[in-house]
């Protein structure tokens, strides 16, 4: 067991340069809503993957059949 992440969660590695561009858009987008509407980036990235999941579910389907 890892101990590095709290349980119930995975930890992900991904690149300085995208987590920055991730950070200043959560920044951003947070001011102009007024409040902390994306908590965190653990948020941020279950919020993407949900979207991305959504959009493409249909493209799985039509392959499986």
């Amino acid at each position: 067991m890892d101990g590095m992440t709290k349980k119930g969660f995975k930890g992900v590695v991904f690149y300085e340069e995208m987590y920055k561009k991730a950070e200043n858009f959560m920044v951003r987008y947070n001011a102009k809503a007024g409040y902390r509407k994306i908590r965190s980036m653990a948020h941020l990235i279950d919020l993407a993957i949900e979207e991305y999941i959504q959009k493409h579910q249909s493209e799985i389907v039509e392959k499986e059949t």
